[in-house]
């Protein structure tokens, strides 16, 4: 209900209001970028933790849609946005170069069959991938390099991002290229807020009277961390944000 409320007075005061229709846009936004994350911690052990990590953990691909608002001046405008965004990375750690050791031990039966041969199906290599479900809200700041017809701006501005989930994909891959997927919910201790920082750099072109075409190359990342652990988590992301502007 107060997401629906929030929306409704983001685009109703363009509507209502009729001495600021000449200077009100309205965007539909998606995005499509990499999305990985930066550890932090001042514990020495954990320091080893997160150099292991680092070795196997890299960026997923990730999404966002949604749409916006545009408060215009001269040669600069205001937005405020509300998007859905999945954001994610993966951990992937591969067995085809393993050598079994001899089964000598009753810890390695579950990897040998009753004949001592290792079986025709087993794992090649196993993945697991975070993923994190965000409504997003922009507040930024653009700036027009080059005002004519064609657009050239920059923009910068802090977000907040609200967690709706947090699920872990777990998948093996087997030899015999089958493979099994298993999703659960993340039960770490995830922020459900929290900020980011994000700027662009883009331009801007008309496709009609009324509508214009953005493209922005951009780049966000978290200020505050998102989990509360020793190890502090900041996701971060860089992209491009393509955009449908409504004037």
């Amino acid at each position: 209900m107060r997401l629906f409320l929030f929306i409704l007075l983001t685009f109703g005061i363009g509507i209502i209001s009729s001495n600021c229709q000449d200077k009100l846009s309205y965007d539909f936004i998606a995005s499509n970028n990499y999305c990985y994350r930066e550890l932090n911690t001042n514990d020495s052990f954990c320091k080893t933790i997160i150099n292991s990590r680092n070795k196997y953990e890299t960026q997923k691909f990730s999404y966002k849609i949604g749409i916006g608002s545009n408060y215009h001046f001269v040669n600069s405008f205001f937005s405020l946005n509300i998007l859905f965004s999945k954001k994610a990375y993966q951990s992937k750690i591969d067995f085809s170069n393993l050598i079994f050791p001899e089964p000598l031990h009753p810890i390695y039966d579950s990897i040998y069959n009753q004949n001592n041969t290792i079986p025709e199906k087993s794992i090649n290599n196993f993945t697991i991938r975070y993923y994190y479900y965000y409504i997003d809200i922009p507040f930024s700041y653009t700036y027009l390099l080059y005002n004519k017809r064609i657009k050239l701006f920059i923009s910068s501005g802090l977000q907040t991002n609200i967690l709706i989930l947090a699920q872990i994909s777990s998948i093996k891959y087997y030899t015999d290229d089958s493979k099994e997927k298993i999703n659960s919910k993340d039960e770490a201790d995830y922020e459900r807020v929290n900020i980011s920082f994000e700027g662009g750099i883009g331009v801007e072109f008309p496709i009609t009277n009324k509508l214009n075409v953005i493209i922005e190359p951009y780049y966000e990342r978290n200020i505050t961390t998102s989990i509360q652990a020793p190890i502090k988590q900041y996701l971060y992301s860089f992209g491009l944000n393509t955009k449908l502007r409504y004037k």
